[in-house]
C-alpha cells in the first residue's frame, strides 16, 4: 500500500481528486427577486411598515433557510410521500388539456414549479423534513435534565390562587340596575335582609349565584376579565362594592381563598420530558439547518 501511494501516478490521481473535491461548487439555491419582493411586501402588509435594512436581511435569511429545507427534503426523497404525490396529481389534473396526456409525465414536469410556487407542497415538505430531523434526534432524557428543567421553570409549575364566591346580580336590561344593586347592599349592611332574601330580590344569573374554587382565568370566562380581576383583589367575607360585568351589576363575597401552591417534581415529570425534548429538538434543528446552509450555495439574481 505504501508503495502504491509513493507511485507518482497514484499520488497525482489522489491529489487531483482531493483538489477536485475542494473546488466543487456547492449545490446552488436560487432566490428570485420576485420571491424576495413578495416576502418584503408580506412583511409590510402584516406590520404596516416597510422592513428596515436589518429586517430585510432577516427576511432574506429566512427565505434561504426555507429554500435549503425544500432542497434537503427533495434530496431526502420526501417528494415521494403520498401527500405530496396527491397534491402533484391534483395540480397535474388541473393542467391536462386532453385526456390522452400522460398524467405521470405532467407530474414530473411540474415538480420544479410546485417547489417554487405551491405553498401546499412547500409547507408539507418543510414540515416533513423537520419531522425527519426529529427522527434522527436522541430521545433519551435523564433525571438530571428533568430536574434542571424543573428548577429553571418553577413559576410555571404552580397552581394559581383560587377563590370560592357568591354574588347577587341585577341585569343591565333593568333601567334601575345600578340603584337596585346598591339598595341591596344597604339593606344587607343594615341587617334588613339576609343573603337568601337578598338573592330572592336579585335577578337570576344564568351561571348561578355561587362558584366553588375558581382561578382568576376560570372566573374571567364567566364574569369577564375586569370583574374577575376585581374579585381577586377583594378581602374575604366582605361585601364588595357594585362590580360591573358584561351582563350587569354584582355584589360579591369571597368565602374561601385557596392560595397558590408549588407542584412537585413527580407531578410534572411527564410535562418536563416534553419540554426537554422540545428544547432539544429546537437545538438539533438549528444545528442541522446551519449545517445544511453550509452545504448549499445561494444566489439572488
Amino acid at each position: 500500500m505504501t508503495k502504491m501511494i509513493r507511485s507518482p501516478l497514484v499520488f497525482c490521481l489522489v491529489g487531483g481528486w482531493i483538489i477536485w473535491w475542494f473546488l466543487q461548487e456547492p449545490p446552488l439555491i436560487v432566490i428570485t427577486q420576485a420571491q424576495y419582493q413578495e416576502a418584503l411586501n408580506n412583511w409590510q402588509t402584516t406590520r404596516g411598515k416597510p422592513a428596515t435594512q436589518a429586517e430585510a436581511a432577516d427576511i432574506l435569511l429566512n427565505l434561504r433557510r426555507e429554500r435549503v429545507l425544500l432542497k434537503a427534503a427533495e434530496d431526502a426523497g420526501l417528494l415521494s410521500l403520498p401527500a405530496i404525490d396527491r397534491r402533484l396529481q391534483a395540480l397535474a389534473e388541473s393542467l391536462l388539456s386532453t385526456k390522452s396526456q400522460n398524467i405521470e409525465l405532467v407530474k414530473t414536469q411540474i415538480i420544479d414549479e410546485a417547489l417554487l410556487n405551491d405553498t401546499v407542497v412547500q409547507n408539507y415538505l418543510i414540515e416533513a423534513y423537520r419531522q425527519h430531523l426529529t427522527g434522527q434526534m436522541d430521545k433519551h432524557v435523564t433525571d438530571v435534565e428533568l430536574k434542571t428543567m424543573y428548577q429553571a421553570n418553577l413559576d410555571q409549575f404552580k397552581t394559581p390562587e383560587r377563590r370560592s364566591i357568591r354574588h347577587l346580580y341585577t341585569a343591565f336590561d333593568n333601567n334601575a340596575a345600578d340603584k337596585d344593586i346598591n339598595r341591596l347592599k344597604e339593606d344587607l349592611q343594615a341587617s334588613l335582609l339576609g343573603w337568601t332574601q337578598a338573592q330572592a330580590r336579585s335577578d337570576t344569573f344564568i351561571a348561578g349565584h355561587q362558584f366553588d374554587v375558581l382561578s382568576q382565568a376560570e372566573l374571567s370566562k364567566i364574569l369577564g376579565d375586569t370583574a374577575a380581576e376585581k374579585v381577586f383583589g377583594l378581602t374575604p367575607a366582605v361585601i364588595s362594592e357594585a362590580i360591573s360585568s358584561p351582563f350587569g351589576w354584582h355584589l360579591i363575597i369571597v368565602d374561601q381563598v385557596v392560595p397558590t401552591a408549588q407542584k412537585s417534581f413527580d407531578e410534572v415529570k411527564s410535562l418536563l420530558k416534553s419540554m426537554v425534548l422540545q428544547q432539544r429538538q429546537q437545538r438539533h434543528e438549528v444545528q442541522m439547518i446551519d449545517g445544511l446552509m453550509q452545504q448549499y450555495g445561494w444566489q439572488l439574481p
